[in-house]
């Protein structure tokens, strides 16, 4: 995502900055004040509230990332399973229910590919289109079991389906589970202060840039890990892999 390349540039930049910063400082007042009596504990307490605020942020964007790749296997899962068992009803009464199955499908793999060139509006319209196919679906579902003397289809047919429609509207929802917006920031601020008192630190020694851009490029690289976790269709981490179950559902349909 070009956004979070560009944000992490511009922390990495802010991170060496208050390196120098800090290093400027230490040289700059250090005859009137060359020790500071709790200076060390004030430091290790915000290096340490920094690490525990990205490991924390971190850690829940990884979880969710996995949730997202789970959700998409349950939800072919199911869809799959919901296939299949609609061999148990008449041919006749299964083939509109079948037409809509497929209908869905292609419209959500038409999502997922075409997911960084779609707008806003063109993503609600696929969305709204895909659930009046699963509406649909629903319906002449209900209408085929309730009329079938079968009466032991309704769970068996009934209930995949359910768990379809339950993992479509988790996964709708997924993009709206994120940190507080405030979080992100929060942890970037904190982090040009702790890069003023790593500098502050540095200067009693000769200046190292190799240790300076290891600090600054490794929180900058794991802030950005950490926002793209949240945008699985785009940048390094991604849950495209996870999409084969679907397409091969869809490809099972199409036999």
């Amino acid at each position: 995502m070009l956004g979070s390349i560009l944000l992490s540039i511009a922390l990495f930049i802010a991170l060496m900055l208050g390196l120098e910063t800090g290093f400027w400082l230490r040289r700059r007042f250090s005859r009137r004040h060359d020790e500071t009596p709790n200076g060390s504990s004030f430091e290790g307490v915000v290096f340490a509230l920094l690490g525990l605020m990205i490991a924390f942020t971190f850690s829940g964007a990884a979880s969710r990332f996995d949730t997202r790749r789970t959700l998409i296997l349950e939800q072919s899962n199911s869809l799959g399973t919901t296939w299949l068992r609609l061999d148990l009803l008449p041919a006749e009464a299964a083939q509109p229910i079948r037409a809509e199955l497929k209908e869905w499908t292609r419209i959500a793999l038409a999502i997922v590919d075409q997911a960084s060139q779609l707008d806003a509006q063109q993503y609600n319209e696929l969305l709204n289109e895909a659930a009046d196919h699963q509406l649909a679906a629903w319906r002449h579902t209900i209408a085929a079991v309730e009329s079938s003397p079968k009466p032991q289809l309704t769970g068996l047919i009934l209930g995949p389906m359910n768990d379809w429609i339950d993992y479509t509207s988790r996964r709708i929802e997924m993009p709206n589970h994120g940190p507080p917006p405030l979080v992100l920031p929060t942890i970037m601020a904190l982090a040009v202060l702790s890069s003023v008192l790593a500098g502050y630190s540095m200067a009693k020694r000769t200046r190292s840039l190799l240790h300076m851009v290891a600090f600054a490029g490794t929180i900058a690289f794991v802030i950005y890990a950490t926002m793209d976790l949240n945008h699985p269709r785009a940048g390094l981490f991604r849950v495209d892999k996870a999409d084969h179950a679907m397409r091969e559902v869809y490809r099972s349909m199409q036999d």
